[in-house]
C-alpha cells in the first residue's frame, strides 16, 4: 500500500487516497481570429478502502480576437464523477480582456457552476472558489454559485 493522499474535491468525501491515476487529451484549432479547444480528462481515484470513483471532465470554448487589443472567451465544462460517489458539475464561462499596453490588462470574468446529485443524503456541492466576489455559499450546501470578478493585471 503507497502513501495516502490528501485530496480535496467539491463536496468528494476524502477518504485518504490509495491511489490517484489521471490521463487526458486536449486539442485546440486556429481559425483567423478565433481559436477553438476542447479537454477531457479521465481521473481514477482510489480510497484506502478500495473504493473506487472515476471523475470525467470535458471542457470546450472559444477564443475570440476582436481587435489586437481585445479579446472575449466563452468556455463549459461538465464535471462527472461516478462510482463509489457520485456528482455532477455544469459550469459556464466568460470573460472580456482589454490590453493597455504589452504588459497592463483591463479584464471581467463571470463563472456560474451548477452541482446535481448527493452522497450518503449530502448534496453535491458547488465549487469555483471562496472569495468575497463569488456569489453563493460555496461549502455550505449550496449547489450553484455565481463568481464574477472585474480587475486589473500587470506583468513586471
Amino acid at each position: 500500500m503507497g502513501p495516502a493522499l490528501k485530496l480535496t474535491l467539491a463536496n468528494f468525501p476524502a477518504q485518504g487516497e490509495r491511489d490517484l491515476r489521471s490521463l487526458g487529451v486536449g486539442a485546440k484549432y486556429q481559425y483567423g481570429p478565433a481559436l477553438g479547444y476542447a479537454l477531457w480528462t479521465n481521473t481514477r481515484l482510489e480510497n484506502l478502502d478500495h473504493s473506487v470513483s472515476t471523475l470525467n471532465i470535458y471542457e470546450g470554448g472559444v477564443v475570440y480576437n476582436v481587435t489586437p487589443a481585445l479579446a472575449g472567451t466563452m468556455g463549459y465544462t461538465h464535471s462527472q464523477l461516478t462510482g463509489a460517489a457520485n456528482g455532477t458539475w455544469n459550469q459556464v464561462n466568460g470573460s472580456v480582456e482589454y490590453l493597455l499596453s504589452k504588459r497592463t490588462t483591463l479584464y471581467t470574468l463571470v463563472a456560474y457552476q451548477k452541482a446535481a446529485g448527493s452522497n450518503d443524503g449530502v448534496p453535491v456541492q458547488a465549487m469555483i472558489g471562496k472569495a468575497p466576489t463569488f456569489i453563493g455559499n460555496s461549502g455550505s450546501d449550496a449547489q450553484s454559485q455565481l463568481a464574477v470578478r472585474i480587475g486589473m493585471q500587470h506583468r513586471f
